[in-house]
C-alpha cells in the first residue's frame, strides 16, 4: 500500500546523517601513517598484496605482502613470501639481495625491467624501496652505468649466466666472451654445472686441436660380444669403451658392481642385453659411489637392465649429452642419486626412449629433476608401461634456491613425453626444517624455458608432493603441458597448486577423460593454479572432485591475462575451502570462459562462493576479470558462510551470460545471497534466462547485490545489474529479500517470474537502492511481520510497469489473515498494521489484532457477564435514586452508601480521566497504537462503556460482526440506554406525582443520567462514525474500508452505511455539543453568578455538572471541550486517510 511515513523517514534520515558523521570522524586519522602513500589508500591493510602499495611510503601495503604482518580476519593473506619486501619482515626473503628482488636463479629477469633499476645504484631510486645495493654485483642492466659486467656492455644474451659451465648459445658470441668460455671444452670451468655437457666452440682462442680430448680410433678387435658378470669385466669394458667410432655388444650378466664410469664418446655405440641368473637379475650396480654410464655424442641401447645404486654429481646412473639412449624390454632406474641434478639420469641434449615396462623409483638427488633432468633440447620418451615412484628431492644443505621436479624437470625447450600407460606415485620435494628458504615446484614433473611434457596414454598422478607449487605439475617460462590420455590426479599436494601449478606464460590442455580428485593446497588452488599470464584449456570430459585449499579448492586464476577455458563436459563436485571460491577462484584480470556443459554441485566455502568467487582486483589496474557462462551449467546445492552460496562476483568483473541453461537450484549462504552475491561490481552483469530455484539465505535467498551497476560513462551510458527472462522459484530469506535484495546500486528487472518466494520483507524482492521493474509476475510470494509480499522498496523506484500482481501474501502472526488486503499491492506495511482481518476461532482487539478464543471460558463468560451487570445496575440505580414517594417534602435526604459513595468519589475528576482513556483507546484504534497485553486487555472488557457491543460479541467469539455491525451497534447502543431511562422517568413520575418535590428531583436524576450517558459515549461512537469513510484504494485499483478490509467501499451495502453514518454525525458529533449548548445557555444567568438553584430552577441544576468542573464565567467550556475530543479522534482518522501519520 502506498504510504508516506513523514514521521519514519526523518528518522531514517537523522540516523544516516549520524552514521555518516561517525564515519567521517572514523575516517579522520586512519591514513594518517600513510601521508607519503603513493598508491592507492582503499587496498591497504586489507589482507591482499597489492603491488602499487608494495613500497616503503605505503608501510609495504600496510602489512600485507608479508605473511608476518598481514592481518586479515577473512583469512586472505598469503604465506608466499616472494612479495613480501619489507626488510623490517622477520620472513623476508631477500636479505642477501638487498631490494633486489626479481629471481631468476637469485638474479633479475632482463623482461622485469631488471627489477626497475632496484639492482643497480645508479638507477635505485630510494623511495621506492628501502635501501639501495651498494655494489654493481647484482646489476645485469647494461644500460646502467655501473654496469656489473664492465667490458660487456654490448652483450645481447644474459650475462649473469656466463661462467656458470653450462654453454648457452645466446651468450656464444664475442660481445658476451663466448660465454665466459663455457662453450669450449678446454676454457670450461666447472661451476654450477659441470662441463659435461655439449660444446660449440667459437672461441678462436680455444678452438685448436689441441684443446679437444685426445681419443683413438677402436680397434677392430675390440669390437666383438663382450661378457660382462664381474666387477673386473666392468672395468675391462670401461677402458675398451673409452674410443672412437667403435660398435660394443655386451651380454650382461645377473647383479654387476661398477666401480668406476663406462665413457660412451665420440660416435661411439654401446649394446648391452641383460640376462638374469638364477642367483639376481640383470643389475649394473653403481655401489653408491659411482655413475654407471656417461654418453657424450655417443648410443647406449640397454634391453632388460637394471641400473641401481648409482651416484654422481649430475645423473647419478646416466649422463647423456648429445647422445642416444634407449631401453627395451624390463628395465628399471632404482635407488641412483646425484648430488645436484637428475637422480638417475642427466640428459643434456639428444634423447633417451624406451619401449618396454619401466620402473623408475627411489632415485633423489639435491636440485631438480629427482629422477630425470632433460635439458637444452633433449627429448625423454617412452611406450611401454612405466611407474615412477617414491622418487625425492632432499634439499638438506641446499642453502636456499629453487628445486623443480620430484620425478622429472625438462628445462631448455626440452620434451618429455608418453604414449602408454603411466603412474607417478608418492614423488616429492623434501625440505629440511631448518632449510625454508627452498621453493620447490613440480612434485612430479616440471617443465622450464620453452620445454613440455606431453602424453596420449592412460596416466595416473597419485599422493605426489611439492612445498610450495604445483603436487604433481608445474610449468614455467612458457612450459606446457598437453595430454590426449585418460588421466587421473588423486591426492597430490602443495602450497598452491595440489596438482597443476603454472607460471608465467605457460599453458596446459587436454582432450580426453580427466580427474582431479583429492588434491590439496595449503593456500590456493586445490587442484590447479594459474598465473602470471597462463592458460588452461581442455575439450574433454573432466572431474575435480573432494579437492581443498584456503582459496579456490579446484580452481584458482589469477593475474592480468591468465585464462581458463573449457569446452568438454565438466564437473566441480564436493570442492572446499576454508577461504573463497569452493570450486573456482578467479582474481587480478584472470579469464574464465565455460563452453561446454558444467555442473557445479555440494562445494562449500567457509567465507565467500560456495562454488565460485572472483576476488577485488586492484583499484590502479584498469584490466577486469572476466567470467564468460557459455554452456549448460548448473549450481546446485553449494554453499558458503558468508555471502554468495554459489557465485560471489567482487569488484572489477566482467560476468556474462551467453546461454539460457544456466539454474541456480538450492545453494545456500549463511549470510547473504543464497546463490549470486555481487558486491561493488560497478559495470553490473547482465542475467539472461537463468533460473533461481530453492536457494536460501539470510539476506536475498537468491541474489545479494550490493553497490554494483552503479557506472556510468561520460556518454550517460549505464551499466545497471540487469535480470531479464530469469525465473525465480521458491528461494527464502530469513530477513529480507526472499529471492533478490539490492543496496546502494541500480537495477534492472525485465520480463522475470517471481513466484513462490519468501522473506520476512520483500518476499520477493527488495530494493534499497535505484531500480526499475517491468513486464515481471510477482506470484504467490509471501512475506511476514516485515510485510512486502511482492516488492518491498525503500530506495528509490524509477519505474514499475505492466507488471502482474497475484495471491502474494503476508504470513501474519498466529490468531492473523491476509484476504483483502495485499494480494496485489507492492508496498505493505507490517502485519502489525496490515494483517487486520482474524482468523477463524481468533476474535479481534484494540490495534487490528486478534485474541484466541480458547484463551480461556472465563475471559468469554466475563466479557459477555460484565456488559449484561451493569446495564442491569444501571437500570436498578436509576430506579433506586428515582424512589421518592414515601419521603415527605421537608424531610432530610438519606444518608444511604449511595449517598455516602457520591461524597466519597470526585465525579467531576474523573471525567478528566475518562476523557484521555477515551482518547488513548481511539487513536489505538485508528492509528494502530499497540499498548501492553494486559492494558489492551482491560480496554476491550470497557468497550461496553462506548456501546460498542459488537466489538464484545466478537471478542467472546459468539457472533461473525464486520465493522458495519459495529456501527449500528455503537450507535443504537446509546438510544436504547436512552430508552431506558425514558422508561425508568416515566415510572418515578408515577411513583412520585404526588410529590413535587419528588418529581422535581427525579426529574434531575434523570437529566444528570442522560448527561452522563452522553459523555461517556461521545468520542467512541463519534470516533467509529468517522471510520466509517476512512477508506483506503490499494494497487489492484479497489477500495477498501481501512477498519474492516473485508467491506469494499464501493459496495451498495457500504454506500447506505455511509448515508447511516452521516445521519449519526448529526446526532452525536453535532447533536450532543449542540443539546449541551442549549441547556448551558439556558441557564447561564444563573450559571454565571454561581446561583443555587431552587426547585423551580431544576432545568437548570440538571446542567450544572457540565459547567462545574469550569470557572462562572467559562460554563460553555463543556461545548469547546466536545470539539477538542471530536477533533483529536476524528483528525486521526482524517490523517491517516491522507497518509500523514
Amino acid at each position: 500500500m502506498k504510504r508516506h511515513a513523514t514521521g519514519r523517514s526523518t528518522t531514517r534520515l537523522v540516523v544516516a546523517v549520524w552514521c555518516a558523521l561517525s564515519l567521517l570522524r572514523s575516517i579522520d586519522g586512519l591514513y594518517t601513517d600513510y601521508e607519503l602513500c603513493t598508491g592507492s589508500l582503499a587496498t591497504v591493510e586489507d589482507g591482499v598484496c597489492d603491488s602499487s602499495n608494495n613500497i616503503a611510503s605505503c608501510l609495504y601495503d600496510g602489512g600485507d605482502c608479508c605473511p608476518s604482518t598481514c592481518v586479515s580476519s577473512a583469512g586472505l593473506c598469503t604465506e608466499d613470501t616472494r612479495q613480501c619486501l619489507n626488510p623490517s619482515a622477520s620472513d623476508y626473503p631477500y636479505a642477501e639481495y638487498g631490494n633486489c628482488t626479481a629471481m631468476s636463479g637469485h638474479l633479475p629477469y632482463i623482461s622485469d625491467g631488471y627489477d626497475g633499476g632496484d639492482c643497480c645504484p645508479s638507477t635505485c631510486v630510494v623511495s621506492t624501496t628501502d635501501y639501495c645495493p651498494e655494489d654493481n654485483s647484482e646489476c645485469v642492466d647494461p644500460f646502467a652505468v655501473d654496469f656489473g659486467y664492465p667490458g660487456f656492455e654490448n652483450c645481447t644474451g644474459y650475462p649473469p649466466s656466463m661462467g656458470n659451465g653450462l654453454c648457452i648459445p645466446d651468450n656464444n658470441i664475442p660481445e658476451c666472451g663466448y660465454d665466459g668460455g663455457d662453450c669450449c671444452e678446454c676454457s670450461c670451468q666447472p661451476a654450477q654445472f659441470m662441463c659435461l655437457g655439449r660444446f660449440d666452440c667459437l672461441d678462436p682462442s680455444f678452438n685448436t686441436t689441441e684443446c679437444v680430448t685426445n681419443t683413438t680410433a677402436c680397434s677392430p678387435d675390440l669390437s666383438r660380444e663382450w661378457l660382462v658378470e664381474d666387477t673386473a669385466n666392468a672395468i675391462e669394458l670401461a677402458n675398451a669403451i673409452n674410443c672412437t667410432g667403435g660398435t660394443f655388444d655386451v651380454e650382461w650378466r645377473g647383479s654387476v658392481i661398477v666401480p668406476q664410469t663406462l665413457w660412451i664418446s665420440q660416435g661411439t655405440t654401446v649394446n648391452i642385453t641383460g640376462v638374469d641368473t638364477t642367483a639376481s637379475p640383470a643389475v649394473a650396480d653403481g655401489n653408491g659411489e659411482s655413475r654407471i654410464f656417461g654418453v657424450i655424442n655417443s648410443s647406449l641401447n640397454l634391453h632388460g637392465m637394471t641400473l641401481s645404486n648409482g651416484h654422481g654429481v649430475v645423473g647419478g646412473a646416466i649422463f647423456s649429452a648429445l647422445g642416444t639412449v634407449t631401453f627395451s624390454g624390463s628395465s628399471a632406474l632404482v635407488n641412483n642419486s646425484a648430488d645436484e641434478h637428475g637422480g638417475a639420469m642427466f640428459v643434456d641434449g639428444g634423447a633417451v626412449s624406451w619401449d618396454g615396462d619401466m620402473i623408475i623409483a627411489d632415485n633423489s638427488c639435491s636440485w631438480d629433476g629427482g629422477a630425470i633432468l632433460i635439458r637444452s633440447a633433449g627429448s625423454v620418451s617412452w611406450s611401454g608401461n612405466t611407474t615412477f615412484i617414491g622418487n625425492r628431492i632432499y634439499s638438506f644443505g641446499h642453502n636456499g634456491g629453487f628445486s623443480y621436479g620430484g620425478a622429472i624437470n625438462a628445462i631448455l625447450e626440452s620434451n618429455v613425453s608418453w604414449t602408454e600407460q603411466t603412474s607417478f606415485i608418492d614423488n616429492r620435494i623434501d625440505v629440511d626444517a631448518v632449510d625454508r628458504e627452498v621453493v620447490c615446484y613440480g612434485g612430479a614433473v616440471a617443465v622450464d624455458s620453452n620445454s613440455s611434457a606431453i602424453w596420449s596414454g592412460s596416466t595416473s598422478f597419485e599422493d605426489n608432493e611439492a612445498c610450495f607449487c604445483g603436487g604433481a605439475l608445474h610449468a614455467n617460462d612458457t612450459g606446457i603441458f598437453s595430454w590426449t590420455g585418460e588421466t587421473v590426479f588423486s591426492n597430490n599436494q602443495a602450497t598452491s597448486g595440489g596438482v597443476l601449478c603454472l607460471e608465467w606464460y605457460s599453458s596446459a590442455s587436454w582432450s580426453n577423460s580427466t580427474a582431479f580428485v583429492g588434491n590439496n593446497a595449503s593456500e590456493d588452488g586445490g587442484a590447479l593454479y594459474v598465473t602470471d599470464i597462463s592458460s588452461v584449456a581442455w575439450t574433454g570430459d573432466t572431474r575435480f572432485e573432494g579437492n581443498s585449499a584456503r582459496n579456490g579448492g579446484a580452481v584458482h586464476v589469477s593475474s592480468t591475462s591468465s585464462s581458463i577455458a573449457w569446452s568438454g563436459e565438466t564437473t566441480f563436485e564436493g570442492n572446499f575451502v576454508s577461504g573463497s571460491g569452493g570450486g573456482l577462484f578467479v582474481g587480478e584480470g584472470a579469464e574464465v570462459n565455460m563452453t561446454g556443459r558444467t555442473d557445479f554441485s555440494n562445494n562449500h566455502a567457509d567465507v565467500n562462493g560456495g562454488a565460485v568467487v572472483s576476488a577485488l582486483n586492484s583499484v590502479t589496474d584498469a584490466t577486469e576479470s572476466v567470467i564468460s557462462i557459455d554452456g549448460i551449467t548448473s549450481f546446485f546445492n553449494n554453499s558458503c558462510q558468508s555471502c554468495g552460496g554459489a557465485l560471489m562476483i567482487s569488484g572489477s568483473v566482467s560476468l556474462s551470460f551467453a546461454s539460457d541453461g544456466t539454474q541456480f537450484l538450492q545453494n545456500v549462504a549463511e549470510s547473504a545471497g543464497g546463490a549470486v552475491c555481487l558486491t561493488g561490481v560497478g559495470e553490473g552483469p547482465t542475467f539472461s534466462g537463468i533460473r533461481f530455484d530453492s536457494n536460501s539465505a539470510q539476506i536475498g535467498g537468491a541474489v545479494r547485490s550490493t553497490g554494483s551497476g552503479t557506472t556510468i560513462l561520460a556518454t550517460g551510458e549505464e551499466f545497471p545489474v540487469t535480470f531479464t527472462g530469469c525465473n525465480f522459484t521458491g528461494n527464502w530469506a530469513t530477513a529480507s529479500g526472499g529471492a533478490m535484495e539490492s543496496a546502494a546500486g541500480k537495477d534492472l528487472v525485465v520480463n522475470s517470474t517471481f513466484l513462490g518466494n519468501t522473506a520476512s520483507q520483500g518476499g520477493a524482492a527488495r530494493f534499497a537502492g535505484s531500480v526499475s521493474v517491468s513486464n515481471c509476475l510477482f506470484m504467490n510470494n509471501h512475506a511476514d511481520e516485515q510485510g512486502g509480499p511482492a516488492l518491498s522498496n525503500v530506495g528509490f523506484m524509477e519505474g514499475i510497469e505492466a507488471c502482474t500482481f497475484a495471491d502474494n501474501d503476508v504470513l501474519c502472526p498466529s490468531g492473523f489473515f491476509l484476504d483483502f488486503v495485499d494480494l496485489f499491492s507492492l508496498f505493505v506495511l507490517p502485519c502489525v498494521s496490515d494483517c487486520a482481518v482474524c482468523s477463524d476461532g481468533f476474535a479481534e482487539s484494540l490495534s487490528f489484532t486478534c485474541s484466541n478464543c480458547s484463551d480461556g471460558k472465563a475471559t468469554v463468560v466475563a466479557l459477555v457477564a460484565l456488559p449484561i451487570m451493569v446495564i442491569l445496575g444501571l437500570i436498578f440505580l436509576v430506579y433506586m435514586v428515582s424512589k421518592e414517594r414515601d419521603r415527605e417534602r421537608d424531610a432530610p435526604p438519606p444518608a444511604g452508601p449511595w449517598h455516602r459513595l457520591k461524597q466519597l468519589l470526585p465525579l467531576q475528576s474523573l471525567k478528566i480521566m475518562i476523557v484521555v482513556w477515551q482518547i488513548l483507546t481511539e487513536l489505538a484504534s485508528v492509528a494502530t497504537v499497540s499498548f501492553p497485553d494486559v492494558y489492551e486487555q482491560f480496554l476491550d472488557g470497557t468497550a461496553f462503556l462506548g456501546f460498542d457491543f459488537g466489538w464484545m460479541l466478537s471478542a467472546g467469539c459468539f457472533v461473525d460482526i464486520d465493522f458495519h455491525d459495529r456501527v449500528v451497534t455503537s450507535t443504537v447502543g446509546p438510544l436504547v440506554a436512552l430508552a431506558i431511562l425514558g422508561l425508568t422517568y416515566i415510572v418515578a413520575r408515577c411513583r412520585n406525582r404526588s410529590c413535587d418535590q419528588a418529581l422535581h428531583k427525579v426529574r434531575r436524576k434523570h437529566v444528570s443520567m442522560a448527561l452522563w450517558v452522553s459523555f461517556l459515549v461521545y468520542s467512541p461512537v463519534s470516533s467509529t462514525i468517522f471510520q466509517t469513510f476512512s477508506c483506503e484504494t490499494l494497487d489492484d485499483g479497489k477500495t477498501y474500508l481501512r477498519v474492516d478490509y473485508r467491506i469494499d467501499c464501493d459496495s451498495s451495502k457500504h454506500l447506505a452505511m455511509e448515508i447511516y453514518a452521516g445521519l449519526m454525525i448529526f446526532v452525536y458529533p453535532i447533536g450532543i455539543p449542540l443539546v449541551y449548548a442549549a441547556l448551558l445557555f439556558g441557564g447561564r444567568d444563573a450559571l454565571k453568578i454561581a446561583a443555587v438553584p431552587n426547585m423551580e430552577q431544576s432545568r437548570v441544576q440538571a446542567a450544572v455538572h457540565l459547567s462545574s468542573p469550569y470557572r462562572p464565567g467559562c460554563f460553555y467550556y463543556e461545548v469547546i471541550e466536545c470539539a477538542r475530543r471530536v477533533l483529536l479522534t476524528g483528525e486521526s482518522v482524517v490523517s491517516i486517510v491522507t497518509g500523514t501519520v
